[in-house]
């Protein structure tokens, strides 16, 4: 799955900032997220990020955590934030 949200984001006509969420190929109950980046030393190249959910509470209500340990209450959160982060917002 890795290789192939690559191929997506690498085709012609996507432009910097493109993602994708996918399923996560180790996982199976995260996902990640990838994203086309470009900076002057690597040119354009894709960033992946594994997020996976944890339960937060006794009701288990699900909470995805970002790989730098930081909680937030939704996926969307999540993709919202990285985004912005590479985007440089």
């Amino acid at each position: 799955m890795r290789k192939e949200a690559e191929a997506l984001l690498l085709s012609s006509g996507n432009e910097t900032g493109k993602f994708l969420v996918r399923n996560s190929e180790h996982d199976p109950l995260g996902f990640s997220l990838s994203i086309q980046n470009w900076n002057e030393d690597l040119g354009v190249h894709i960033k992946h990020y594994k997020i996976e959910y944890v339960p937060k509470d006794v009701e288990k209500k699900l909470v995805y955590m970002f790989v730098m340990h930081s909680f937030w209450e939704s996926l969307f959160v999540v993709v919202r934030i990285v985004y912005q982060h590479i985007r440089g917002f």
